[in-house]
């Protein structure tokens, strides 16, 4: 293990091993950057409700959904909101979504028939209010064979609260063996999201570097005022996780909001950056 400031963890390659692999969201407009095209948002009486695009960047991005639960009902389905996926046949799949309330309040997320009876293939019940947030990811198993499915989030049973849906996705869930003859190391560079997001008190963030770099982390906040420097030194090819606990340069927890951390890789061949945002809950 090499030591920082910050917790370092070097990912080592033992072989053979499974790792899954990045995937296409077939969750349309899970990021809701194009408004609310893709997604439905209802009632079932007595339930009432107005849905809107927050642009306030409360979750991970600039875009989240916010429904205004006037009148929840009794029942989990009097307050739904849902979008259409396709999935195949005896193919396992993530479910990741982000989720805010400013009450404390028990809601669904489900896969189900699109049409009557409707009914539920797999679901998932769990709390969010105050700083609870779900995350995922969540491993369910497609075992119909529906041309398309309703990925459903059941919001009723509550009156007078706000919710917000942001990051939702699903992917498939794929597995791939590496042999002794790999050489275990990374074919591009990479990013990940940081996890848990939102998060608090510490959150992680796993880079993948394909040859020897030097690599430059940087958090910054929203008017690009430099919050923090979690690395700069050099790496060689392979996969790593650094850790950040909310706190800037000098040491001091940061407040509440939406943070972005980038990475500047400086390869042989190659200089790679890229930035994502990330929300920072106490």
């Amino acid at each position: 293990m090499i030591t920082f400031r910050y917790s370092l963890i070097i990912l080592i390659i033992l072989l053979p091993i499974f790792t899954v692999l990045n995937a296409q969201n077939l969750v349309p407009n899970g990021e809701f950057d194009n408004g609310m095209d893709g997604w439905w948002t209802g009632v079932n009486d007595p339930g009432q409700m107005e849905s809107s695009i927050d642009n306030s960047g409360m979750l991970s991005g600039d875009n989240s959904l916010m429904i205004n639960v006037i009148n929840g009902g009794t029942e989990s389905w009097h307050v739904l909101a849902l979008a259409k996926v396709n999935l195949e046949p005896d193919q396992e799949y993530e479910l990741s979504f982000l989720a805010l309330a400013d009450l404390e309040m028990n809601i669904m997320v489900s896969i189900s028939q699109t049409e009557s009876p409707y009914a539920t293939y797999w679901s998932r019940n769990m709390s969010i209010g105050g700083d609870k947030y779900i995350m995922g990811p969540f491993i369910f198993t497609n075992t119909r064979e529906d041309p398309q499915y309703d990925l459903k989030f059941w919001l009723g049973g509550k009156s007078g609260v706000n919710i917000w849906l942001d990051s939702v996705w699903v992917k498939e869930k794929v597995e791939s063996a590496i042999n002794e003859k790999n050489t275990g190391l990374a074919v591009d560079y990479s990013l990940e999201q940081n996890y848990p997001n939102p998060f608090n008190p510490a959150t992680n963030i796993i880079f993948t570097l394909p040859e020897a770099a030097n690599v430059r982390m940087e958090i910054y906040n929203l008017t690009g005022q430099k919050i923090n420097t979690l690395t700069d030194n050099d790496y060689s090819a392979g996969s790593y996780i650094l850790t950040w606990n909310g706190d800037d340069s000098n040491g001091v927890a940061v407040p509440s909001g939406m943070y972005v951390y980038k990475i500047v890789a400086q390869g042989r061949n190659n200089i790679f950056t890229q930035t994502k945002k990330m929300l920072f809950l106490k």
